[in-house]
């Protein structure tokens, strides 16, 4: 069967693949496209409400912070403080100990770094290496790191620190005098992890609070937790790349969201710093958790794929099916003009001419034959015959070569390559110069 025929049968079937497939194609990357658009913008929805979630969280510790910071400034600003004068500020910060309830005990500095508190009265230990005490005297109201407290026997603690200056000293000449003492606030660590510990976006998240130095001061794990006086790796220097990456963007002071693997585990870790102190919080959440926004949507999309694949396979069986209507249509077409020739004329050379004329002009084959086949000679005589123009005839006697099987319409069936060697024309004047026939595999029908 020659190109052409397959042209004819399958050139609209292929076009309309073709159609079909750039359509499926297009359809596919639009598709493709706008499900990450709109990924992206529910992920992105979900990593903005985690940070509003963090800064919240932030915003507590830092007013929590921030009112301490302004009551141990208003306390080293009163009377009694200035005084510096234990024996006359301590029953007036006993009762603000009281009062406030936030402070664990409050102290009063002098200079050289003596100080009383209102726990014990006066400390037979000395202040003046303290960093919250060297910042007090230069003049700064600071919140100092995690440190163990030398007053109560270890425990971890926050020291709030205010400078006291003198009752002579006013807002324009306080930066050319020195501080005449330091206030001190002493608060639980405990009672910032309390905060940190209520950032609940999900189960399975947790927060963590760095210093500057990269050293966690609230954490989950409390091996990893350090301070002044009890030192700890800092996570600047983790093995984890991913974590010491995170730990550095904090330090910086910076604000942010990033998706990352930590402990190998696929994580978001979004964080920002404090005002009122020189840390930073995260919060590490699971991106299931962040994600689950997203589940909706993702069966959403698998049963719209699920759709179209049923829709493209539907379509391909359809164009199918539509190509094998063609075909049998063609087919009883030819079917009818057979039976409307051969009931014209009865007699069998017209009705085989008029067979292989209509199958060769149907098909469009380069050649079309009726032959008898004669087992005992092992012959075939080509008699009626349908040829392209252009061609020569092909009719005559032509001997078979035995094949393996020996059975000649077995290996037609097969599509073997069988030679034939012309014995005999049809008359005298046929012409002899082509003496056989090689019928090459796959390049012929027999039926």
């Amino acid at each position: 069967m020659p190109a052409e025929l397959k042209g004819e049968y399958h050139l609209g079937y292929q076009t309309a693949l073709l159609i079909l497939g750039v359509t499926i194609l297009a359809t596919s990357i639009i598709g493709c496209i706008s499900y990450q658009s709109v990924r992206r913008l529910i992920i992105t929805k979900s990593e903005r409400n985690a940070l509003l979630e963090v800064r919240e969280r932030a915003n507590k510790i830092d007013r929590w912070l921030g009112t301490r910071k302004a009551e141990i400034e208003i306390l080293a600003n009163t009377t009694p403080v200035r005084s510096m004068n234990w024996s006359v500020a301590e029953r007036y910060l006993k009762s603000e100990v009281n009062r406030l309830q936030e402070f664990q005990h409050l102290a009063l500095i002098d200079p050289d770094g003596s100080y009383f508190t209102t726990k014990v009265g006066r400390a037979l230990i000395n202040m003046s290496d303290r960093p919250h005490f060297k910042k007090a005297m230069a003049g700064e109201v600071y919140v100092s790191d995690p440190t163990i407290s030398r007053t109560i026997k270890g425990q971890s603690i926050v020291p709030i620190s205010a400078p006291v200056w003198s009752n002579s000293a006013n807002s324009l000449n306080k930066t050319a005098q020195k501080p005449i003492g330091v206030m001190n606030g002493v608060i639980s660590i405990d009672r910032i992890a309390q905060v940190v510990r209520k950032l609940e976006y999900d189960p399975g998240t947790y927060a963590f609070v760095l210093n500057s130095q990269g050293v966690p001061i609230v954490h989950p794990d409390a091996r990893l937790i350090g301070n002044i006086d009890n030192s700890a790796p800092s996570l600047l220097e983790s093995a984890d790349a991913n974590l010491a990456n995170v730990a550095r963007e904090m330090v910086y002071q910076k604000t942010g969201i990033v998706l990352t693997q930590i402990n190998d585990a696929r994580v978001y870790v979004a964080y920002l710093p404090l005002e009122q102190a020189e840390w930073s919080i995260a919060l590490v959440i699971p991106r299931d958790n962040l994600e689950k926004e997203l589940l909706p949507f993702k069966i959403l999309a698998v049963a719209a794929g699920v759709l179209a694949a049923a829709a493209i396979f539907s379509a391909i069986v359809a164009l199918k099916l539509f190509a094998l209507n063609c075909i049998r249509s063609r087919t009883e077409a030819l079917l009818y003009r057979l039976t409307g020739r051969i009931r014209a004329c009865l007699q069998l050379d017209g009705i085989l001419q008029t067979t292989v004329d209509e199958l060769g002009t149907l098909l469009k084959l380069d050649r079309a034959i009726f032959a008898w086949y004669d087992p005992r000679q092992d012959t075939l005589e080509f008699s009626w015959e349908y040829c392209r123009e252009g061609l020569p005839g092909r009719l005559g006697i032509f001997g078979v070569p035995g094949g393996p099987s020996g059975d000649l319409a077995a290996r037609l069936h097969r599509c073997e390559t069988i030679l034939l060697h012309k014995t005999a024309a049809p008359d005298a004047t046929a012409s002899e110069e082509h003496a056989h026939i090689e019928l090459t595999n796959s390049h012929y029908a027999a039926g």
